[in-house]
């Protein structure tokens, strides 16, 4: 399967739907979940000032590339079962990769 190459500024609006619980500001605020500023290459379940990771989640070995982000995004009660974000999922493969590009600019 070829991957799917995704464009920043569309995931940036398709982000909108993430900011009720995330910032992306460097120094934003956590809120429902943590900040995603620098998210993409962190280690995972490690953003500073944010100690609300679900067991699960926080045993999750690795950093935040583009294919854990997609499994993420995908379904994350899949990625991490017991985690406790309620989010669904993004089913479209592409919309996925848009996201994932938009995260990749927050450095």
């Amino acid at each position: 399967m070829a991957q799917v190459v995704g464009d920043a500024q569309a995931g940036k609006k398709a982000f909108i739907q993430c900011q009720a619980c995330h910032s992306v500001d460097a120094k934003g605020p956590s809120r429902m979940g943590p900040s995603l500023h620098g998210i993409y290459g962190a280690k995972i379940a490690s953003r500073p000032g944010y100690s609300h990771y679900s067991k699960a989640l926080s045993g999750t070995q690795g950093k935040w590339d583009d294919a854990k982000l997609d499994l993420w995004l995908t379904r994350p009660t899949k990625f991490a079962t017991g985690t406790s974000m309620a989010f669904a999922g993004v089913p479209d493969p592409k919309r996925r990769a848009d996201v994932i590009a938009y995260l990749k600019t927050l450095k």
